[in-house]
């Protein structure tokens, strides 16, 4: 008769890569609020300009050198690249950074303007083909796809799945929070 472990047991943790090992805050520096700039990119693959924030945690200035993942956050529709700040992802970011809880990232917040299928318009392409680049280019981001995720709310949890999921070699993580359906 088998003996039964009443015991659960954890899977081995595996140790943190050193690239994923960051310094909460670059030495010295005293900030505890990140900061958020906006961007915009126009193109002709859009009908509209794409707007977008990007949240910069604190002491992203004061380290010159240091260079930080980056998580692309995606809205719900009816909404627009302000929603994930009017939910406190900042705040919240900002707390647990200095704290050290998490090690400080860079969140990148596009608007999607269109209820369009992503067959009937170029969202995904401006997103991986000018809005990645433009971030790695303006920011210190780390640009390999262990260092990069993808996450979204409604129809924007819709548009992480399939951005991740058709361009895995430039995510190592996708999220979806109450994904939509596209119909398509």
């Amino acid at each position: 008769m088998p003996v039964i472990n009443p015991t659960p047991t954890q899977p081995p943790v595996s140790p943190v890569p050193a690239a994923l090992k960051v310094t909460p805050t670059p030495a010295g520096c005293r900030e505890t609020t990140g900061v958020i700039e906006k961007g915009v990119i126009t193109t002709t693959l859009l009908d509209k300009p794409m707007r977008y924030n990007v949240y910069l945690p604190p002491c992203y200035q004061a380290g010159q050198t240091q260079r930080y993942p980056v998580l692309y956050l995606l809205h719900g529709q009816n909404s627009d690249e302000g929603q994930w700040l009017r939910i406190g992802v900042s705040s919240a970011l900002d707390r647990l950074i200095v704290s050290g809880d998490i090690p400080p990232f860079i969140i990148v917040m596009p608007f999607d303007y269109s209820f369009k299928q992503p067959t009937e318009y170029k969202f995904e392409e401006t997103f991986i083909q000018l809005l990645i680049p433009q971030i790695d280019m303006t920011y210190r981001t780390f640009t390999d796809a262990s260092q990069r995720a993808i996450g979204g709310l409604s129809r924007g949890g819709a548009w992480a799945i399939r951005i991740g999921t058709r361009h895995p070699d430039m995510f190592g993580a996708i999220g979806g929070h109450s994904p939509a359906i596209f119909l398509r």
